[in-house]
């Protein structure tokens, strides 16, 4: 059955033959150039030349749910490469040195196993006898997070697992701190009611002071790479950083609280209790120095002010990206920032805004690829809602439907949602979120799935009616890329679920994110402990493999190292020059 048999109560005026057609996925994918630039009120003071090419060529997305798992980054090498063959140069002399990683607010873990994954990849070119990378720790405060990152696999393990990062400094700065937010928060005119609109000024000017005080506060708290932590794994105080190693880097992964910054939220900022996290981060940052720092916020998140706290040390760039612009259906918009150390990194061979533009796909898949559930896990799952929420369905049936299991209120959201979608094109499938009311918002498509929050409900629209289901528990892991163990999923209630992967970084973003900056470092000239046969850094040995991906892997002998003053990408005019 059709949308439009579906609407037949509806008055729908049919579209003229001069009409736009609808959409092809494809199509627009090729069309949209999208390109994350800098918001007004969050672009950085520096003033950057960049000749962007508007007619970057787009990778073909991924056709199954296989490849959405799985071809990310042979995916993403080889855009790189299009743009010269021996863009892997630079994140080969970083994984034949080693990495160190750290993350804070680890969630599920998915920076690890992004950057496994890079490892993985970059396996034939590199032959060392230790590590390429080592999970040294991790940082959650959630239990269920702490259990799904004990649960990694061996190559993405953290070795440590601290608990809450408040808990580092002692329990009396931390009161100290709260004390003085509050007062800094009545200085604003900040009250949770609401009722009163302080002035913009004066909560800037309160916002300014409150970091600066917070920074000097913290700065009586020093934390070195021989501090120690509780750690959950081996149940005793272990090292909370890793020691610093020549010749190997130490690359900081880490979530902010979106929630001070988030639309949604009060939009307090810094001024908000949820901040003081990310400036005992940043206390991090300043004195254990990471070579570099990934962070990942909500895209309102004030990185301006963040990039002044960790200058002159670090020198930042940001690009505000969606998995929809790497070929995926999923609709989250994320700021993610790059810091380098500026004695690491000399210069930046392409603005990070670009990643968007270079690593651009197209999107081949639909909504229904991530629908894997069989139709007796959804009608178990629809009897288990049943005894949780001690309901019964209208009248005695073999086959629930999606109406049996809802709550009123989202029975009333979601007809609504079925009237809007009656109007838009045919499409196997919609997905939306019935706790969102269909007034706010944008319409539903069918190349999307919106994003996904703690209290998200998705329900896929489907032709006919009786087919329109639930996404359940166990399929929304695939929507952020996260490969979760099926029992591990299995025990968790669905709204625990719904918690760690709407709080999780998305799998493709911060993997590509990661690719793209660490392939366009110029590092500072040293010494790499290269494989046997490789005379210099600049050399690179063949790859071992015939087919490591899709783009050229065959490098050039004698061809500019990646410390090198030339810069390996000829079609930009303009290097970033620190």
């Amino acid at each position: 059955m059709s949308w439009r048999s579906r609407a037949e109560r509806c008055v729908i005026t049919l579209r003229p033959q001069n009409a736009v057609a609808p959409r092809n996925t494809a199509t627009s994918r090729k069309v949209r150039r999208t390109i994350a630039k800098k918001p007004a009120a969050a672009s950085t003071p520096q003033t950057r030349t960049s000749n962007r090419r508007a007619s970057s060529p787009v990778s073909t997305g991924p056709t199954s749910y296989d490849e959405a798992m799985d071809d990310w980054a042979a995916a993403g090498l080889s855009a790189l490469q299009r743009l010269h063959p021996d863009c892997h140069r630079s994140l080969q002399r970083i994984f034949t040195d080693g990495i160190d990683l750290t993350t804070h607010y680890s969630g599920t873990g998915t920076a690890e196993a992004a950057v496994a994954a890079l490892a993985s990849l970059m396996a034939p070119w590199i032959e060392t006898q230790s590590s390429p990378v080592s999970c040294h720790s991790a940082c959650d405060i959630s239990p269920v997070c702490q259990e799904v990152l004990s649960n990694h696999p061996t190559a993405s393990r953290p070795h440590h697992r601290f608990r809450d990062l408040c808990e580092r400094p002692n329990a009396d700065l931390m009161k100290r701190l709260r004390a003085t937010l509050t007062g800094f928060q009545k200085k604003a005119g900040l009250t949770r009611s609401g009722l009163q609109t302080p002035s913009p000024s004066k909560v800037q000017l309160a916002s300014d002071n409150w970091v600066s005080a917070a920074m000097q506060m913290l700065s009586e708290w020093t934390p070195s790479r021989d501090s120690l932590s509780d750690c959950l794994r081996h149940e005793h105080p272990c090292k909370t950083y890793p020691p610093s190693v020549p010749r190997r880097y130490h690359l900081e992964v880490s979530g902010i609280n979106c929630q001070p910054w988030s639309q949604a939220g009060m939009r307090w900022g810094w001024l908000d209790e949820r901040s003081i996290p990310c400036l005992i981060l940043v206390r991090i940052i300043m004195v254990i120095k990471p070579d570099f720092v990934c962070i990942e916020c909500t895209p309102r998140f004030d990185f301006r002010k963040l990039q002044s706290l960790l200058q002159p040390t670090f020198r930042g760039d940001f690009a505000i990206t969606s998995p929809r612009d790497f070929g995926l259906p999923v609709d989250r918009k994320r700021m993610y920032m790059w810091f380098d150390k500026c004695s690491v990194v000399s210069s930046a061979m392409l603005p990070m805004a670009d990643v968007s533009d270079v690593m651009m796909r197209t999107q081949e898949l639909t909504l229904d690829v991530f629908l894997r559930a069989s139709p007796a896990e959804v009608q178990h799952y629809y009897r288990q809602l049943l005894a949780v929420h001690r309901r019964r369905p209208s009248c005695d049936k073999r086959r629930l439907r999606l109406d049996d299991v809802l709550s009123a209120g989202n029975v009333a959201r979601l007809q609504k949602y079925r009237k809007m979608v009656a109007t838009l094109p045919d499409a196997s499938c919609y997905v939306v979120d019935v706790h969102k009311s269909p007034d706010w918002g944008a319409k539903p498509r069918s190349s999307q799935i919106p994003t996904l929050l703690r209290s998200s409900i998705l329900v896929a629209l489907r032709a006919p009616p009786e087919d329109d289901r639930l996404l359940l528990p166990s399929e929304l892991p695939a929507l952020h890329g996260l490969k979760l163990s099926p029992d591990l999923v299995s025990r968790l209630p669905a709204a625990d679920v719904r918690s760690l992967v709407g709080n999780s970084m998305h799998m493709v973003q911060v993997g590509i994110f990661v690719q793209f900056a660490l392939s366009t470092r110029r590092l500072r000239s040293h010494v790499s402990v290269l494989p046997a046969g490789a005379s210099s850094p600049g050399e690179v040995l063949p790859s071992r493999k015939q087919d490591l991906s899709s783009g050229p892997v065959a490098s050039q002998a004698g061809a500019p190292s990646p410390g090198s003053s030339t810069d390996i990408f000829p079609t930009r005019d303009v290097a970033i020059v620190y």
